[in-house]
């Protein structure tokens, strides 16, 4: 769960293609939802550049106005980030973030910042960014799945790939849930139970192996993160 109180910096995460290349265990795609935002908020996603010329022109001048494309947002949206994509939270957005097990980030831009352990400005890993960035730009981004209303709660299935899935209950009765697969459940609105368990906003339960089904009891809004298509058993 990212708390942004400012603008994080502008940055690109490795592709698979580049990991293989250089001893990384993964590229690293992404996913948000957005569980809170201010009416102004928004998110940088993607760029303008056409070719890795006019890339490299722009990102090393400096050009940043021109180059980085903007999207309004609002509670629940939710993005798909393709290893490659440019992209930022905004400030004053909170978002529930799932990704590949990789930590590699390349930083492209971040407003001149001063690290305080350092008293230097934040390193910046240009040459690499470069080199992974998609150009031209070339991902959809939003994910537009529609809500479905079944006799307890509201469900939507946000994203499902080769690395994770994501869906999303709002409960309305208490009821069971049968869960696609093991994975991670968690509260992002209200409070109630789950099984035996007291939950409220911010608790995240690790549902094993062999309990698909369980009982929900309250007001809840919950995401259930879950492996991908590629591991699926």
């Amino acid at each position: 769960i990212i708390d942004a109180k400012e603008d994080l910096s502008i940055q690109v995460h490795p592709t698979q293609e580049f990991a293989k290349k250089y001893g990384l265990t993964t590229g690293l795609d992404e996913a948000w939802i957005v569980l809170e935002a201010d009416r102004n908020a928004s998110i940088q996603i993607g760029h303008t550049a056409t070719t890795k010329a006019q890339l490299t022109e722009m990102v090393v001048s400096g050009r940043f106005d021109e180059l980085l494309l903007y999207e309004g947002i609002s509670q629940y949206d939710a993005f798909y980030i393709h290893a490659g994509t440019i992209h930022a939270i905004g400030a004053n957005t909170l978002v529930y973030e799932i990704s590949q097990a990789e930590d590699q980030t390349f930083r492209v831009y971040d407003y001149q910042r001063v690290d305080s352990t350092t008293n230097k400005m934040r390193e910046l890993h240009i040459e690499q960014a470069l080199e992974v960035i998609s150009t031209p730009d070339q991902f959809s981004k939003k994910l537009n799945e529609t809500w479905v209303a079944y006799p307890n709660y509201d469900y939507r299935h946000v994203i499902s790939c080769d690395h994770f899935r994501l869906e999303q209950y709002n409960m309305r009765l208490t009821g069971d849930l049968k869960l696609t697969n093991w994975g991670f459940l968690t509260i992002v609105k209200g409070q109630g139970y789950v099984g035996n368990l007291s939950v409220s906003v911010g608790d995240t339960i690790l549902v094993p192996v062999g309990h698909r089904t369980i009982r929900v009891e309250g007001n809840l809004t919950m995401i259930y993160a879950s492996i991908g298509e590629k591991h699926e058993r």
